[in-house]
């Protein structure tokens, strides 16, 4: 989830974008299967062969890191093994959707991609080519991190980094000594013997900042950075938070001094980890497994989002390097809606590619015996073969 009211900051950019040395697999390839680049990065294979481990694509911290991921890392690496499926899943309808007709229905209904039928072959209509190419563009980013190779346009070579829960980052009152990018406070004065005598505020330092009204300042000890917020609690148990994903602080330089910069990370708070088992609308993604999701199938798209659907959503925002997603169509009818009107936000709304990898899974794996089920229009489940018969593309 990104937040949307960003303060000005003439230094670094406002923490929250969402209210959700590693191998490098790149290269330039062109992926002859879509007749497209896959994005902005090329990856051969758009597929992650396997489930990598939480520390090998995220940065957790130790087990005394305050508000690391260590103690949940046995979770996400569950997590990982679920929403890296539904990735595949997804990538798979986006290579297959020229020969496949359920993908290209799947396309149709939750990123608006209209297509035609000529010369003996479908393709996309003309209008709809930026939208699939953003399209491509943000599932190849996220093939880049969940292969190993990180952000695209990092500040630093380290892995990005993930919290679990709001203790990584301290109220900083604007009129306590101000950090440098060491974590030293920063010396205004000394007396003759060299001892210091006072320090730089962090309101002195950032005052257009501190004159905020609301506005609050966290430090994050493990990134040696600040982050400002228009709220007192990252973590509110009395809000329905359950991932927020920064931005990148990028300028740092305060006159002499410079104050510790950071790239985009993602935290989550403690609801986030509730396994209830029971289905409930998708603002909770709160289905304990992706196996019981399967389980779910008839009922409404929203209801079988599992509880590793949080991360996966947040990763859209991680790895957006323009920075430019936001959550404008978050409940399914606003996403489906977004889509059937051709409203291009679709491929800035993180929550349209987690319903269209969703529904991606389940039409490519039906259970035992069973017709394949497609998602489409308002997220209801119909019978695969009759949908594709509908829409005149049997």
């Amino acid at each position: 989830m990104y937040s949307n009211r960003p303060l000005f900051l003439p230094l670094f950019s406002l923490f929250s974008l969402c209210a959700a040395n590693l191998p490098d697999y790149r290269d330039a390839t062109l992926l002859n299967s879509t007749k497209t680049l896959f994005g902005r990065v090329e990856i051969s294979n758009p597929t992650v062969p396997s489930a990598p481990l939480t520390t090998n694509i995220f940065s957790i911290g130790s087990a005394s890191t305050p508000g690391g991921c260590y103690s949940q890392t046995e979770t996400i690496d569950a997590w990982l093994q679920e929403f890296v499926a539904l990735h595949n899943a997804v990538t798979t309808a986006y290579a297959n959707s020229y020969d496949d007709a359920g993908s290209r229905l799947l396309f149709t209904a939750w990123m608006s991609i209209q297509w035609v039928y000529e010369f003996g072959e479908y393709d996309r209509k003309f209008s709809s080519e930026s939208i699939w190419e953003k399209v491509g563009e943000r599932l190849a980013a996220v093939s880049q991190l969940l292969n190993g190779g990180g952000l695209e346009d990092p500040l630093t070579s380290a892995a990005p980094w993930i919290f679990c829960g709001d203790a990584f980052a301290t109220r900083a009152p604007w009129d306590q000594p101000a950090k440098d990018e060491n974590g030293k406070e920063i010396a205004k004065q000394k007396d003759e013997n060299g001892d210091i005598t006072d320090y730089w505020t962090l309101g002195s330092l950032l005052p257009s900042l501190a004159a905020k009204a609301g506005a609050i300042a966290y430090y994050i000890d493990a990134l040696k950075s600040y982050m400002v917020e228009d709220k007192p609690a990252l973590c509110d148990p009395n809000t329905s938070t359950y991932a927020v994903t920064s931005r990148r602080s990028t300028t740092s330089q305060v006159g002499d001094f410079k104050i510790g910069t950071h790239d985009r990370f993602t935290y989550f708070c403690p609801r986030t980890f509730d396994p209830t088992g029971q289905a409930r609308p998708s603002v909770l993604h709160s289905v304990s497994s992706l196996s019981t999701s399967t389980t779910l199938i008839g009922q409404d798209l929203d209801r079988l989002l599992p509880l590793s659907a949080t991360l996966y959503h947040e990763l859209f925002h991680l790895t957006d390097s323009e920075q430019s997603t936001r959550d404008p169509f978050y409940p399914l009818g606003d996403a489906s809606s977004a889509s059937i009107a051709g409203n291009s936000d679709v491929v800035n709304n993180p929550e349209s590619f987690v319903y269209l990898a969703m529904a991606a899974y389940v039409y490519q794996n039906p259970p035992a015996g069973a017709d394949a089920t497609l998602y489409l229009e308002a997220g209801l489940p119909q019978i695969a073969k009759d949908a594709i018969k509908n829409a005149g593309q049997a």
